[in-house]
């Protein structure tokens, strides 16, 4: 792997960067840092999911 192999989430999420093109792709996530950008990336899956009518809902 090399550093051009490597897309900050950043431009993912904001579209800038195609994430996944086939499921032969691999997608690494090192989530650690601050909390309140933990809790945003985290707001983003849930509405991404969804709108993708994916994922259950839990009450707790």
């Amino acid at each position: 792997m090399n550093e051009s192999d490597i897309t900050p989430i950043g431009a993912v999420i904001n579209g800038a960067h195609p994430s996944r093109r086939s499921d032969d792709e691999i997608t690494q996530f090192d989530g650690t840092g601050v909390g309140l950008q933990d809790l945003a990336l985290t707001a983003v899956a849930v509405d991404k999911a969804h709108q993708r009518g994916l994922g259950i809902e839990i009450d707790f």
